[in-house]
C-alpha cells in the first residue's frame, strides 16, 4: 500500500517567554513519558538536555529584554521573542526518517541562531498524531539583528523541504486544503499594504488606483475562476474576502481624491473675537475653540 503525505505547517510569531513553552514541550505537553526525541542547533552540547534547554531559553529571554530596555539590538516597539512551527508528520513515517527529516530541517537555520526541535507521537487527546514542534528565533543567538533575508524565504524553503523529503521518503504527495498549507497568520490588507510601501505611497490615489487596484483585481479573478473550478467554502470565503479588498481599495481612493481636491486656505496670522468670518480662512482640520476669559 502506497503511503501517503500532506504538507501542513503552521507557523506562529510568539510575544511571551519562551522557557516555559520549551519545558511544556519537553514533558511532551502531558500526554508521554519524559523520554522525548529533541535536537538542537545553536545551543551549547553540554545545555543541550532536557533539564539544560528551559535554563537557556530562559537566559535568551532575558538577554532579550535587556537590550530591548536599553535600545539595543532589539527595538523598544519589538514584540516578537521567538517563532514556533508545528509540522503535522505522516503516521507512516519511521522512526529513522523522522530522524532524518529533524536533521534537514536544523539545517534551513543559520548558524549561531538558537533551534530546538521536538518530536510527539500524540496530540493533546491522546490519540496518533505524529508532528514536530520547532521552536527558533530569527535573532543571532536569541537577541542580536533579525536575520531578514532568512525571515522572508522561510516559509518557501521549509515548503520546498517538506516535500522533497517526503518524495525521497518514497510518500505519494497528496494536495492539501488551501487554509492548511504552510502560511503565516493573515494580517489586515492594510498592514500588508502599509508595510510594504510606505504611509506617502498609500496616500496617492494615482498609486493606489495605478499599482495596488490591479493586484487586487487580479486576486480577485483568480479566486473567481477557482471557486468556479473547485466549489467549496474556502474557495468562497477567498473570494469574499478578495472582493472586500477591493470594494475597500475602491472607497480609499475616493477619499484619497476628495482630499486632494480640497483647497486649504493658509491660517491668518492674527484673528480677532468680533469678526465672524475670520474662520473661513482658516483650515477646518486646524480649528481650535476660542477660550473664554473671565
Amino acid at each position: 500500500m502506497a503511503r501517503t503525505a500532506k504538507l501542513y505547517a503552521r507557523i506562529e510569531s510568539q510575544r511571551s517567554g519562551s522557557a516555559r513553552h520549551i519545558r511544556y514541550l519537553l514533558d511532551g505537553h502531558g500526554t508521554e513519558g519524559p523520554e522525548v526525541k529533541f535536537w538542537t542547533k545553536g545551543i551549547p552540547k553540554a545545555s543541550a538536555t532536557i533539564e539544560g534547554l528551559p535554563t537557556v531559553w530562559a537566559e535568551i529571554d532575558r538577554q532579550w529584554r535587556r537590550e530591548k530596555a536599553v535600545g539595543g539590538t532589539v527595538a523598544m516597539h519589538s514584540r516578537i521573542t521567538y517563532v514556533q512551527v508545528l509540522v503535522a508528520l505522516p503516521n507512516g513515517i519511521t522512526d529513522d526518517e523522522r530522524h532524518s527529516l529533524a536533521k534537514q530541517l536544523l539545517r534551513l537555520f543559520p548558524q549561531k541562531h538558537p533551534v530546538t526541535v521536538v518530536a510527539h507521537d500524540f496530540g493533546t487527546s491522546g490519540l496518533l498524531n505524529r508532528h514536530l514542534h520547532v521552536a527558533f528565533s530569527t535573532r543571532k543567538h536569541g537577541y542580536g539583528p533579525v536575520d531578514r533575508e532568512f525571515q522572508q524565504g522561510f516559509e518557501r524553503n521549509l515548503k520546498a523541504l517538506l516535500q522533497r523529503q517526503y518524495q525521497k521518503y518514497g510518500f505519494r504527495m497528496e494536495e492539501n486544503m488551501k487554509p492548511l498549507q504552510i502560511r503565516h497568520k493573515p494580517q489586515t490588507l492594510m498592514r500588508v499594504l502599509l508595510k510594504k510601501y510606505g504611509r506617502e505611497p498609500m496616500r496617492n490615489p494615482a498609486f493606489l488606483s495605478g499599482v495596488i487596484m490591479p493586484q487586487l483585481k487580479a486576486e480577485a479573478d483568480r479566486c473567481r475562476k477557482a471557486c468556479a473550478e473547485v466549489s467549496s467554502d474556502a474557495n468562497a470565503a477567498y473570494l469574499n474576502a478578495a472582493d472586500a479588498s477591493v470594494a475597500w481599495l475602491t472607497q480609499e481612493i475616493q477619499k484619497a481624491q476628495r482630499l486632494k481636491q480640497t483647497q486649504c486656505i493658509p491660517n491668518r496670522t492674527r484673528r480677532t473675537v468680533d469678526n465672524p468670518f475670520d474662520d473661513i480662512y482658516r483650515s477646518p482640520a486646524k480649528m481650535t475653540p476660542l477660550r473664554r476669559t473671565r
